[in-house]
């Protein structure tokens, strides 16, 4: 997929990122430059069945996510919101 992304050269109103978890923080920076200005990037399992929050046990797409969260929630490039609705869903328009 970042090989494929990489390679595009349009502009996106809506991006949906649900794929291997480790990789979530390359899928967001490689898309964002794409998204236009008020376009939305929606994001799912960001809770993670509550892993995310310490419950269960740690393994590498938790901790993928936990730096994703932190990441986004410190990105002055996109206004988010995050939607605690089963696995948690990111709702991230770019500004």
């Amino acid at each position: 997929a970042l090989d494929t992304l990489s390679a595009l050269q349009e502009t996106f109103d809506l991006v949906f990122i649900d794929a291997d978890k480790e990789n979530y923080l390359r899928y967001y920076e490689a898309v964002l430059p794409k998204v236009r200005s008020g376009g939305l990037i929606v994001v799912d399992n960001v809770l993670w069945s509550g892993r995310v929050a310490g419950l269960g046990e740690p393994d590498a797409a938790t901790e993928a996510i936990r730096q994703f969260n932190d990441r986004v929630a410190g990105d002055d490039r996109v206004e988010k919101v995050m939607l605690t609705v089963r696995d948690g869903i990111y709702l991230l328009r770019r500004l």
